[in-house]
């Protein structure tokens, strides 16, 4: 799509996101951007309901990590578009904040990079107070990389401008609890890896040498963030916030006893 010459395609990486894919292709569907959808090998629904949109392009791709796959879209795969808007499958676009995109783009001075505050929602209900989520980058001009990897995620390279958006950018993540775990485990192993390769970063560290964090990183939110204004979506999430931190300590404590 062009927005005065200026060319958007946007980025969603999928794997099983049949609960989710919907969803955020009708919320792009007023944008008039184009749409590809990065597969990694979904075995549910989420390519028959990508290909019901006629403005979606299905691709596979081999993800590794969102690190790369950033800096894939934005200094290959996207050449031919002038930004590229890139998002997971559970986060959607307001129509306001794609109203804001447009506006900033079309402006005279040149946007490297944008970010937005997220608005998460837990439960279905949204998180409104106590969020521990940082402003996330997800608007790119193109023909560069912007990423290097940090922690279990990914961070903006040194030097690179960050215009920041007014309003938010969505996030509810609606798959089971059970899901919820399995991803924190696989993030704990990640950890450990990292761990075992000194590629670790404060946080990590603590995470991993000492149980403070269980306790600290739920009162920073409930507390400090005045979750308990968000009611029981508040609650939850600083719940959820106080299991992740105990299962990737209690993961890197299994890895260091059984090296013993």
């Amino acid at each position: 799509m062009t927005t005065k010459d200026k060319k958007v395609c946007v980025y969603i990486l999928a794997k099983n996101e049949a609960q989710h894919i919907g969803r955020s292709l009708e919320a792009l569907s007023p944008t008039g951007w184009d749409v590809v959808v990065l597969d990694s090998g979904s075995t549910d629904d989420t390519e028959r309901i990508a290909k019901s949109f006629s403005f979606v392009s299905f691709q596979e791709y081999q993800y590794i990590d969102h690190c790369k796959a950033y800096n894939d879209v934005t200094a290959q795969l996207a050449v031919g578009y002038d930004y590229s808007v890139i998002l997971d499958a559970d986060m959607l676009v307001t129509d306001m904040l794609q109203k804001e995109i447009n506006e900033k783009i079309k402006s005279p001075n040149l946007i490297e990079a944008m970010d937005a505050e997220i608005l998460m929602y837990t439960g279905g209900l949204p998180l409104k107070y106590g969020s521990l989520c940082p402003p996330k980058a997800f608007v790119f001009a193109t023909g560069k990389s912007y990423f290097v990897n940090s922690g279990h995620g990914e961070k903006i390279k040194p030097g690179i401008a960050v215009t920041h958006a007014n309003e938010k950018l969505l996030h509810d993540d609606r798959k089971s609890y059970a899901s919820y775990l399995l991803s924190q485990l696989r993030y704990s192993k990640n950890l450990v890896v990292r761990t075992a390769a000194n590629q670790m970063s404060v946080r990590d560290w603590l995470r991993t040498k000492t149980p403070l964090l269980i306790f600290v990183v739920p009162l920073v939110s409930y507390v400090v963030k005045m979750g308990f204004l968000s009611g029981r979506a508040g609650g939850l999430y600083a719940l959820d916030r106080l299991i992740a931190e105990a299962i990737m300590y209690r993961q890197a404590l299994s890895k260091k006893m059984s090296d013993m």
